[in-house]
């Protein structure tokens, strides 16, 4: 088995980029929770998750990005309630 080949200086800053926008993403969220405790513990526990599921994958030419609207569906369906509209 070949071993997998060291990311390039563009891939390693495309990932930064991409940790920085979640980061972001999910900030933005426990705003949006306000102080209701339940959503930004649905936030803090399913984040990660609903994030994956709801990412697209781009091209070269067009980046990668998150679908919100199925984030959000992703959230309110693991927390049982719609804390975000869809």
């Amino acid at each position: 088995m070949r071993p997998h080949p060291s990311p390039t200086g563009t891939e390693r800053m495309r990932t930064d980029v991409s940790d920085r926008r979640k980061a972001d993403l999910e900030a933005h969220l426990i705003e949006i929770c306000e102080t209701n405790r339940n959503c930004e513990d649905v936030v803090d526990s399913h984040f990660n998750t609903c994030s994956d599921l709801s990412h697209s994958f781009g091209t070269k030419r067009r980046g990668s990005k998150v679908k919100t609207e199925k984030l959000a569906g992703c959230l309110n369906h693991k927390a049982g309630f719609e804390y975000f509209g869809t």
